[in-house]
């Protein structure tokens, strides 16, 4: 018996309790494969403009890289525009580092926060899913 034959009996004996861990197992794949594809569009595009943003920030030109920053809808953009703003005002160097750090919070926690609201209902879903079918067979896990 080959791997193939054998997978085909697995769901063919699992009957239709294997379609609640087949949906969740698709879902997963599919937030997996987005989230890859989002993180990788957004590593080149904040390189890209940091790497533009750069030779201006160390030669003094402030006014210009924040013009760059400004230009996008790009995270290390808006950190860094942010940080810009508040240094043009009077402040001490810990507001600056404040507001930095405050900037950077928003992005890395602000733009996907909505994905972990629903965590626990999925991880729960997942968890009920992959022992429904082992039970129907008399199996247990305990």
């Amino acid at each position: 018996m080959n791997a193939f034959s054998t997978v085909v009996k697995f769901f063919q004996d699992s009957g239709m309790f294997i379609y609640p861990s087949i949906l969740i197992m698709a879902l997963g794949l599919a937030v997996a494969i987005e989230r890859f594809i989002f993180l990788r569009r957004a590593r080149a595009e904040n390189r890209r403009m940091w790497d533009q943003m750069l030779p201006l920030l160390q030669n003094g030109k402030f006014d210009k890289a924040q013009a760059v920053a400004g230009s996008g809808d790009v995270a290390i953009g808006k950190i860094v525009n942010y940080g810009l703003t508040r240094m043009q005002s009077p402040g001490r160097r810990e507001d600056f580092d404040a507001a930095m750090e405050e900037a950077h919070a928003d992005q890395v926690f602000g733009v996907p926060l909505f994905l972990f609201r629903g965590e626990p209902f999925w991880a729960t879903i997942a968890c009920r899913s992959s022992k429904s079918g082992s039970r129907r067979q008399g199996y247990s896990d305990e």
